[in-house]
């Protein structure tokens, strides 16, 4: 037998953690991308404007219709719940009279 010495097995290096991106560069890419997608997004809505006419192609009730040419709903179910009532056959009409 040989008195040599027996060899150590080398040192595995330690894993290098990879760098995070510096805070800066993750803020301008951030504040790059920020107007970018607003900027689609207001396209997007602006290419889904549909104008719609009130016709009676296109809607069941044409009047009333608001200044800005929208249906008045309020005025349209008003209206139409009130043909025919009388004070007579109100029950409301009634008793506003029996209450002052």
């Amino acid at each position: 037998m040989t008195d040599r010495p027996q060899s150590e097995p080398a040192p595995q290096p330690e894993p290098v953690p990879q760098p995070k991106p510096p805070r800066k560069r993750r803020l301008r890419g951030f504040l790059i991308a920020l107007p970018l997608v607003a900027g689609l997004l207001a396209y997007l809505y602006w290419l889904s404007r549909v104008d719609i006419v009130v016709s009676p192609q296109t809607t069941y009730i044409t009047a009333p219709v608001n200044a800005d040419g929208t249906v008045n709903y309020v005025a349209y179910l008003d209206a139409r719940h009130s043909e025919g009532v009388t004070a007579d056959n109100n029950a409301a009409a009634g008793a506003e009279n029996q209450t002052g």
